[in-house]
């Protein structure tokens, strides 16, 4: 028969080595949280910097008038595009019917809320200008600033 301090002895060795297990698994698991299961710190910057830009937006206004036209009233909208949008870009975010094609020289505006090329002349179409400046580029390529105002102008 086993002594009541060896008795009392081993139970105490089972009591340790469990606590020990268990204190073992929870460092462990901590390390894991802490370190294991995140992302690097780079990693996390670089997606908080991916996701600002990719919500970064422009507000600009967008126009259109035709002064020798009498039954076309003139349209302004503000829309908003991506960072590096273009003129066309803003054009595209308004809810206007457009026609637009595709020609040697980029993306051409055939015509805004039904008033097309020709319709006021053989020498009449849609040309724009940004802040008031004529712009010598296509539409699509002329990347736009937070708070500009596109004008689209009919000339006839």
């Amino acid at each position: 028969m086993k002594s009541m301090f060896s008795l009392v002895s081993v139970s105490k060795s089972k009591l340790f080595s469990g606590f020990a297990a268990m204190m073992f698994s929870l460092a462990l698991a901590s390390t894991l949280v802490v370190t294991g299961c995140s992302a690097p710190a780079e990693d996390n910057q670089n997606t908080a910097e991916n996701a600002v830009q990719a919500e970064a937006t422009l507000a600009v206004t967008v126009e259109a008038i035709a002064p020798g036209v009498s039954d076309f009233e003139p349209l302004s909208q503000a829309v908003e595009i991506s960072e590096e949008g273009t003129v066309y870009d803003a054009l595209m975010a308004t809810d206007w019917e457009l026609d637009v094609q595709d020609s040697q020289y980029g993306k051409y505006v055939n015509a805004i809320s039904g008033l097309a090329t020709g319709d006021a002349g053989s020498m009449s179409g849609w040309v724009f200008t940004v802040n008031g400046e004529e712009i010598m580029e296509s539409c699509e390529t002329y990347v736009l600033a937070d708070g500009d105002t596109v004008e689209w102008e009919y000339l006839s």
